[in-house]
């Protein structure tokens, strides 16, 4: 699987809110609900998800900042594949059942 097919892979959820639909980023907001159904296909792709405490690669770090970078309580899945840099963040509301999904590819 490559990022085209992840991405439009997206099209089989349903999102509260489209934020951008881009050649090489989509950000969206999906419930928990939706998230769980969703879950199973980032980690198919990714891989389990990076510790945001973790050690990040530098490379890596700053393309996530770009982003709006990651915190304790957010994933971050990170593949490299193709001399690409796929990346998927998940940072949930303070209110519950929200999330923001931002997956992008550099």
């Amino acid at each position: 699987m490559d990022f085209n097919v992840l991405k439009q892979g997206l099209n089989n959820f349903t999102f509260q809110e489209l934020r951008a639909d881009e050649e090489d980023y989509f950000e969206g907001v999906i419930t928990r609900q939706e998230l769980v159904k969703l879950t199973p296909v980032l980690e198919g792709f990714f891989g389990p998800p990076v510790s945001p405490e973790g050690d990040i690669p530098p490379a890596v770090k700053a393309t996530i900042e770009e982003r709006g970078g990651i915190m304790s309580g957010q994933t971050l899945y990170v593949r490299l594949q193709d001399n690409a840099m796929i990346f998927a963040m998940l940072w949930p509301w303070g209110s519950g059942s929200p999330v923001t999904i931002k997956i992008g590819k550099k």
